[in-house]
């Protein structure tokens, strides 16, 4: 989860260059109380999304099943 600064006056502008920057795989998008996405981001480029001025936060939002398998015993 990527949460944005308040004062982004555009979501999807930013979105759009997270995309080509960062390789986001957006999932979700809100644009109300709080402004900011879900997506799937390769973990190399965790940091320096982060480092965007323009981002508050980047939380896990869940566990991905295919990094972290379950176990069948």
């Amino acid at each position: 989860m990527v949460l944005l600064d308040n004062r982004v006056t555009s979501v999807e502008n930013v979105i759009a260059q997270h995309e080509r920057r960062f390789q986001v795989s957006v999932v979700q998008t809100w644009d109300a109380a709080s402004k900011g996405y879900r997506a799937r981001i390769p973990v190399k480029c965790l940091d320096e999304l982060a480092a965007d001025h323009r981002v508050q936060l980047v939380k896990p939002w869940e566990t991905d099943e295919f990094r972290k398998p379950k176990s069948f015993t």
